[in-house]
């Protein structure tokens, strides 16, 4: 799970969670609330940063999560 590019292992793990961490915000946005508000403090919530940080996959379960609770 790496993003493709000149950069090493670490930087390329921590942009891939950086990515699904802002397509998880897009997609509560567009599906869940659209107040500007909630995005905004979601956006900046501490867990969301630490997550997205990180390098794990929590932020693709949190958008995997997010799109089957609205699918169900």
């Amino acid at each position: 799970m790496q993003l493709p590019g000149p950069a090493s292992l670490l930087v390329k793990a921590r942009a891939f969670s950086g990515v699904w961490a802002l397509a998880s915000t897009v997609l509560l946005h567009r599906l869940w609330c659209r107040d500007l508000r909630f995005v905004l403090l979601w956006s900046l919530s501490p867990c969301l940063i630490l997550y997205g940080r990180m390098g794990r996959s929590y932020t693709l379960q949190l958008f995997l999560g997010c799109l089957a609770l609205y699918w169900g």
